[in-house]
């Protein structure tokens, strides 16, 4: 790297050209590939960070997310030019510390038998962070999210190293968990700058996240709140983060309150009365259906259950699912169906604007609703009803044959 850097003229790229990249240049045996079946990696365990081999093929896939970040950030400097200058001046540095990084990486997996581009390398980063239309997005997503999530990773996984006596990758891995910690505070800084003022940091950082993107890649194994702290995150935004549980791949199943199913096929929910009772129902009942989904599922609730809630929830299942008032915070997600708490017409119409999203090994239920009045109880009784006056109709005329002894009306009554 050069001995000092000028912003006196920043780079004027056309953003046409830079949206067109689909990946940064490398060299050939470091572009973007794809795991092939049977050689995905596995899930560390301290078993398996025994191996000096399995350790340096993890450490290629941290080595690689050092590599893609300081690419992506020289990319946001080129896309865009107009930013303030004291937030290219942070990409600078930062872009010197992940360099820097890289080459620590890159020398320990070498230690243990490994060469930086045996390994797959994913485009994920890439084709999250590259979209950002503004240097307001770049910083969110690359900072906020994947920056965030390696305080997580770095905590998780140097005491692991120690236990196994691998002191000296444990010590790279405090170097950046330090480093981490400044560079999460770059982005915290330039993220409250350009933050709306009357919108809390949680709930613009929600708004600024899109699929496949979510808080749940700004986390890992472990969660850290003293490297939040260290940051200066509020503990709104930690507690939130904390128990946040929506799904970070499977695609999530999608749960509805609707506690007053039965009256509705019944035919009395529009009574006012009677729909009030629903909306009530489907108010105080609805968080339970927490207890009853998986992690990574979506429960949505007209109103969202107390943190106090969540935290307990967290606590005993491990985890707390996502919450949303609205179906339309599903808009464009991939999902792993539908799970009403009843199936109605009306539960079928809430779902039908989001059935193409639906994955194709999804089994959720698709019911034809035109005749549901025949769920109800009252129509099961009128039609009984009606039966047996029917059946004692025909059975008088039967009756006046004198032979036949037996009093079928009677038995009817």
């Amino acid at each position: 790297a050069p001995d000092s850097f000028s912003d006196e003229f920043p780079s004027f790229s056309s953003p046409q050209l830079l949206d067109s990249l689909k990946a940064p240049q490398r060299q050939k045996e470091h572009y973007f590939t794809a795991q092939k079946e049977g050689n995905r990696f596995q899930i560390p365990t301290l078993e398996r960070l025994k191996d000096p081999i399995f350790r340096g093929r993890m450490l290629h896939i941290f080595a690689h997310h050092e590599l893609i970040s300081l690419e992506l950030m020289a990319y946001g400097l080129l896309k865009f030019p107009h930013a303030s200058r004291g937030f290219r001046r942070g990409l600078v540095q930062t872009i010197l510390d992940e360099q820097r990084h890289f080459k620590a990486y890159v020398g320990r997996i070498q230690d243990l038998g490994v060469e930086f581009g045996q390994e797959p390398m994913s485009d994920f980063f890439w084709r999250c962070v590259a979209s950002a239309q503004t240097e307001h997005d770049l910083n969110t997503r690359l900072g906020l999210v994947f920056e965030q999530a390696n305080l997580d990773f770095t905590r998780h996984y140097a005491p692991q190293l120690r236990q196994i006596g691998d002191e000296k990758t444990a010590s790279i891995l405090d170097l950046i968990y330090q480093d981490e910690i400044k560079h999460v505070k770059h982005s915290l800084h330039w993220f409250r700058t350009w933050k709306p003022p009357h919108c809390s940091e949680w709930t613009h950082f929600i708004d600024l996240l899109k699929p496949p993107l979510s808080p749940g890649r700004a986390k890992g194994n472990i969660f850290t709140v003293a490297g939040r702290r260290a940051v200066g995150f509020d503990e709104e935004f930690i507690h939130s983060l904390k128990v946040w549980g929506g799904s970070v791949g499977r695609p999530p199943v999608v749960w509805w309150p609707n506690f007053n199913v039965e009256e509705e096929v019944s035919g009395r929910v529009d009574h006012p009365k009677k729909g009030k009772m629903g909306q009530l129902a489907n108010q105080a009942l609805g968080p339970l259906l927490g207890w009853l989904s998986h992690r990574g599922d979506v429960i949505a609730c007209s109103h969202l259950p107390s943190q106090k809630f969540q935290e307990h929830l967290h606590q005993f299942k491990g985890y707390n699912p996502e919450w949303i008032t609205s179906l339309e915070a599903i808009k464009n997600r991939k999902l792993g169906g539908f799970s009403p708490w009843g199936w109605s017409g009306r539960a079928d119409a809430q779902f039908d604007p989001y059935r193409s999203q639906l994955i194709p090994s999804s089994s959720t239920m698709k019911a034809t609703f035109q005749n549901q009045e025949i769920l109800s109880k009252i129509w099961a009784y009128q039609r009984k009803s009606n039966l047996i006056q029917s059946l004692k109709k025909t059975l008088r005329e039967k009756s006046k044959n004198k032979e036949d002894p037996v009093d079928w009306i009677g038995l009817l009554d």
